[in-house]
């Protein structure tokens, strides 16, 4: 997991408390990123926030499961080639559904 360092190398001069994992897949590479920044550096994760929030959506949706397949459509503010790539070394699948959000979407939503 070299390109950590790519990401991760400036700001670990800076020697950080704290560092939030901002996107729900960050977790993933909690052990990578803490080795890198070192013990004095907290890890704070956001993906139990976002797995909560959507659980209290969904809660409030009418919706009830009825067995059948589901479909997954991904999307990300990056590369969606290499997110499908990454993604299905994480998943363990096949990602074909994955489109680009740009950041100026993202805040008029």
């Amino acid at each position: 997991l070299h390109f950590l360092g790519d990401y991760l190398g400036e700001l670990q001069r800076f020697r950080p408390a704290a560092l939030i994992l901002g996107c729900t897949h960050y977790p993933l590479l909690a052990g990578a990123i803490s080795k890198l920044m070192g013990p004095e550096t907290e890890l704070i994760s956001s993906a139990k926030a976002a797995a909560d929030q959507a659980r209290a959506m969904l809660a409030d949706l009418p919706v009830q499961a009825d067995g059948a397949a589901g479909t997954l459509k991904c999307f990300t503010t990056g590369n969606p080639q290499r997110f499908a790539q990454l993604g299905q070394r994480f998943l363990g699948g096949k990602i074909d559904n994955v489109a680009f959000v740009g950041t100026d979407e993202l805040e008029i939503r």
